[in-house]
Order: structure tokens, then sequence, then C-alpha cells
């Protein structure tokens, strides 16, 4: 999940996080302008509410779940127990954006009213992709409709993931890389740019 958020004096970006995740096999990482800023690597047995303050400007927010960060070789992988509770898997929920300037609260719950009428901008990272697409962080000329699927340890074997400017879906499409305790399994075919 990747968003923009724009204040004139910082504010407070508050979200839930259910996590499933085991490192070494997955991670949920959390980052601002590119630069991770804080990782869950367990698994949770409630949604936990989390808070970062975010300076002045402008700032891309990602919520991003990594299958093998450390990059294990793929034997190494089949031969860990995984905790009781894994499931490969990582859910954001509720996130709500307080700007400091304004008061206003921008939310994605039903239930949030904004204070006032004034509002920070929000909007897609699209200025370079075709409409109905995203811009993947980090990938210059990687549009895809939903950047989350790229690195999720299963492989979107069709364009525009499986291609060269999206790393053949972040390694997702070769069976040395993919994650087989990921939600899908690696039980798509195998893609294009596998060595």
């Amino acid at each position: 999940m990747l968003f923009r958020l724009a204040g004139a004096e910082g504010g407070t970006l508050d979200f839930a996080l259910l996590s499933k995740v085991h490192f070494p096999l997955d991670v949920v990482e959390i980052m601002v302008d590119g630069k991770s800023i804080s990782s869950a690597f367990g698994v949770s047995e409630k949604w936990e509410e989390k808070s970062l303050a975010l300076n002045p400007g402008k700032h891309i927010i990602t919520f991003r779940h990594r299958a093998n960060p450390a990059k294990l070789p793929k034997t190494t992988l089949d031969q860990m127990e995984v905790p009781q509770g894994y499931e490969g898997v990582s859910m954001i929920d509720g996130i709500r954006y307080t700007d400091n300037a304004v008061g206003i609260v921008i939310s994605t719950a039903n239930d949030v009213q904004a204070q006032t009428t004034v509002a920070p901008t929000i909007d897609d990272i699209s200025e370079a992709c075709a409409e109905g697409t995203l811009s993947a962080t980090g990938l210059d000329g990687c549009c895809v409709p939903d950047p989350s699927f790229l690195g999720d340890g299963a492989c979107d074997p069709y364009e525009p993931y499986n291609t060269e400017a999206c790393g053949y879906d972040l390694g997702d499409c070769c069976k040395d890389t993919c994650n087989p305790l990921a939600t899908f399994g690696c039980n798509s075919k195998e893609g294009m740019g596998c060595e």
C-alpha cells in the first residue's frame, strides 16, 4: 500500500497492524520516503495500534509485506519451522493522519469526520504512470495497479508485474526466490527473467 501525505507542520499517522509473519521468511516493513523506519516480524494475536510522527513536508508512506528479506536459499527456507499462527500475511487498517497545522483528521475509517474544511493533500503517486496504476518505490518505470503485489512471494506472471522494469515481480516469479510459505504458496507458473 502506497500513498502520499503533505502537511506544512507535520502530523501523526496512526494505524492498526495484524501481523502473521515470521522472520526470516517474511516481514512487514513501514517506509517513509523510501527509508525503512519500522518492521514487524512476528505473529500477533490481535490488532496492534501503531503511531508515527511525521516531519513537515511531503512524504510517501509505504506499507510492504516482504518475502525472504534476507534472501536465504530456498533449501534453508524449506527447513525452517514456523510458529503457531503463522500465515505469511499481514493486514493494515484504520489508517488515520492528523495534521498538526490545521487539526484535521483524514482516515480510511468511515466513522471519522474532518474537524475543519482545510485539508492537507493526499493523492496517488501516479504522476508518471497511466491511469489506474501506481509507481513502485525504487523501481523507475514500474507502474502497476497494486505495488503491494511486488515482492510478496506470489508470482504475478503477467504484465506489468512480471517485467524487467518491475524486477520480474521483485523476484516472485523465480523458483529460487519465491517464498513457498506465502499466501499463494508459489503455485503460479515461473515467469520470465529467471536464470
